[in-house]
């Protein structure tokens, strides 16, 4: 058999079932190899390599399982760097496969490439991948791929890249079936638990105990580890409220009476930050505590105490001290506090109960600021918001994806997560304008492939990061995922737009206005374009149930869901 058909067999071994990509002359024997194993392994083409490895990201956090993409050398491989980096910074599993040309041609990239489309382009994705590599020998392919298998999914996930010359897809090479053994362990994430200090578990049981207002504060990780039912667990037997990271929205049901919100200075609820404020306990599960949830890292006080609890123990007292810095897998590590509390006879302090009640009852959160009868020429987004709430809660379970920048603020503070599981997604990782279409084709693979009952995968983006991907609608019509994509358009990047009313010197933050409506339709999808409530309305319930991606084009003023909370700079 060639390299490339060992490769796309390796692939197999590890369930990989799609893969995401641009294809290029130095990729193409793969791509043979993948037609003629006839359905093994579907490979979803994109028009631009980063909205692929978005869409192998969305794909990663829904299933779990490493998202798979591709790309050709030079041009290819750069282009999916922004999406690359943002696998890493949020700790997704990711295999970037590389096109490169011949072995032998190999020095001639070392300084200005002179092979054509050739850089040194492993020296360009070492820093923002867990590994990359180059195979080097065509016999070393099942081996490299298990070791990528392992980097990306043990420990802190994470991207790997390999740099695959021509010659080693096209040499022709013997293998034996015992040569093709996969580690199914490391086919996803957990790959592997790493069990905590028992002593380090004792400490912080006797610190929550020794509380009186601990509040949880739950990350993206808790996701990653499969944690949902430990933490549900730790909070509703306990009576310890939860506030979640944008990244970690979804792992507690916000709809739930123990429940805070979003904490942080972007889409963050009000509720969150008077709770963290007056908890004396912060208990930080599966979050590297980053600038946004940390209002600029201004909490925790020194007041407070802190339980710190990550997978990686570069992350525990990064940024601030940890009273009881806990290594270990997150699911693991709540299993055991649990244990520990309820042989320890733990009781919920049910003063901080009523506390947190009243101060849910008297604070305004984003969707509580609303006037109804707000109208102008262009709509208000808080009340578009509040529409689309409203409107899911009413359809049930869903996907939404958020794009960067404001949009992330939008959803974290007024879309509802009703249930506990992987439904919001976000690009915190790098924060790049883009994701949002591309992301929620991968997610809507995903959730089709893995047999997950939802309604509709939801894209949220303003014109400016909608404009960077809406050509992948087209992608969507052809591999059949019925996404919509809901355009916050204020004919501008607004947040920058804002900033720069604040100093009275606008430039180059306003756009001319374009209809996105007319824009889908021209790649094969649903427009709609909205200028009143009662359109969007009328749009959401007309394009929920068709078949093809939809564009829901709504023209809004520019705001900015950045602390203080839904106020104008």
């Amino acid at each position: 058999m060639r390299g490339a058909e060992a490769l796309i067999r390796m692939l197999i071994e590890y369930d990989v079932n799609t893969i995401f990509g641009v294809p290029g002359g130095q990729t193409n024997p793969m791509y043979e190899a993948i037609h003629d194993i006839k359905g093994r392994i579907s490979h979803i083409l994109f028009r631009d390599e980063t909205n692929a490895v978005f869409a192998a990201d969305a794909y990663a956090k829904i299933t779990n399982k490493p998202g798979v993409a591709d790309a050709t050398l030079g041009p290819g491989a750069l282009r999916a760097i922004p999406a690359i980096a943002e696998s890493y910074n949020s700790s997704i599993p990711l295999i970037q496969l590389v096109g490169n040309n011949p072995s032998n041609w190999l020095p001639l990239t070392v300084y200005r490439g002179n092979a054509s489309q050739a850089v040194d382009q492993l020296r360009v994705l070492e820093p923002i991948t867990k590994w990359c590599g180059q195979i080097i020998n065509v016999n070393s392919i099942p081996s490299i791929i298990r070791f990528a298998f392992r980097a990306a999914t043990s420990g802190r996930p994470g991207p790997v890249a390999i740099d695959i010359p021509y010659d080693i897809l096209t040499e022709e090479v013997e293998f034996n079936d015992r040569d093709f053994y996969c580690q199914k362990e490391f086919s996803k994430v957990p790959a592997t638990r790493i069990v905590p200090s028992s002593e380090k578990i004792l400490q912080a049981s006797k610190l929550i105990q020794s509380a009186e207002r601990p509040l949880i504060i739950s990350g993206g990780g808790v996701f990653l580890s499969n944690a949902l039912n430990e933490l549900y667990k730790l909070s509703t037997t306990f009576g310890i409220p939860v506030a979640t990271t944008i990244n970690g929205k979804g792992s507690f049901p916000e709809t739930h009476p123990f429940s805070v919100g979003v904490l942080g200075s972007l889409g963050g609820w009000n509720t969150a930050e008077l709770v963290v404020k007056k908890s004396d306990l912060l208990i930080f599960v599966g979050s590297n505590v980053d600038q946004m949830t940390t209002f600029d890292w201004s909490i925790p006080s020194e007041e407070q105490k802190v339980i710190h609890i990550d997978i990686d123990p570069i992350e525990l007292g990064r940024s601030f001290v940890c009273n009881v810095a806990i290594t270990g897998d997150a699911q693991t590590c709540l299993s055991m506090l649990n244990d520990v509390l309820s042989n320890y006879g733990y009781k919920p302090k049910m003063l901080w109960v009523e506390e947190i009640n009243k101060l849910k009852n008297s604070s305004a959160d984003a969707l509580d600021y609303l006037d109804d009868n707000l109208e102008y020429e262009k709509l208000n987004p808080k009340m578009v918001m509040k529409i689309i709430d409203k409107f899911l809660e009413k359809k049930g379970v869903n996907i939404i994806v958020s794009d960067a920048s404001s949009a992330s603020g939008w959803v974290a503070g007024c879309i509802r997560s009703v249930l506990s599981g992987r439904r919001f997604l976000f690009p915190r990782g790098m924060a790049g304008l883009g994701y949002a279409i591309p992301a929620s084709i991968g997610s809507s693979i995903a959730a089709r492939e893995i047999g997950l009952e939802y309604s509709k995968c939801i894209a949220i983006a303003g014109d400016g990061g909608a404009a960077y991907s809406i050509a992948e609608i087209e992608t969507a019509k052809r591999v059949g995922t019925s996404l919509i994509c809901i355009i916050l358009n204020d004919s501008s990047l607004g947040w920058i737009r804002k900033i720069q009313e604040k100093s009275g010197k606008l430039i180059s933050s306003e756009f001319t206005a374009v209809n996105f409506a007319r824009v889908s339709e021209g790649f094969g999808g649903r427009g709609y374009e909205v200028k009143s409530y009662g359109d969007l309305e009328w749009a959401l319930e007309s394009c929920y149930n068709d078949n093809l991606p939809s564009i829901i084009d709504v023209k809004v003023f520019t705001m900015v869901p950045y602390k203080p909370l839904f106020v104008y700079f």
